[in-house]
């Protein structure tokens, strides 16, 4: 069963997006989806990143790509930025866009003595999906 709070139908699989910037603690949320969440050969998993270094991003997206190929998960790669929006509205969009059951992004540890940066705060309080946001432990 797939469900959302759009809707629920029968489906052989979950839609993942995993939002990275390639930070530590993004590395983290895509290793967690292909070593935890992703059931290979049933589950797609979308990766996208919201930044315009083109040079940084061909290369990293090929990176997860073949991650995911080695692991025999079905992988999509993303890469845009809308300066018109802010990078957790962009984030959000993709997931609607992609039909995601699951969005799972990492926390940059901008944020200070909070634990919640504003992009995987807003992410979180606003997907229409449920939504994991990863910390790496060493921050």
């Amino acid at each position: 069963m797939k469900s959302t709070s759009r809707k629920v139908t029968p489906s052989a699989g979950k839609t993942i997006l995993v939002a990275t910037d390639d930070s530590p603690s993004a590395r983290l949320a895509f290793a967690l989806v292909v070593t935890k969440l992703a059931n290979r050969g049933k589950d797609l998993v979308h990766v996208y990143t919201n930044s315009d270094n083109l040079d940084h991003v061909e290369t990293m997206l090929k990176k997860y790509a073949e991650a995911c190929a080695d692991l025999g998960l079905e992988c999509k790669t993303y890469a845009d930025r809308d300066r018109r929006t802010n990078v957790a509205d962009n984030i959000l969009k993709k997931a609607e866009t992609v039909e995601a059951d699951v969005l799972v992004v990492g926390t940059n540890g901008h944020a200070g003595e909070s634990i919640l940066g504003s992009v995987s705060r807003r992410c979180a309080q606003t997907s229409r999906c449920t939504t994991i946001v990863v910390k790496d432990p060493r921050m």
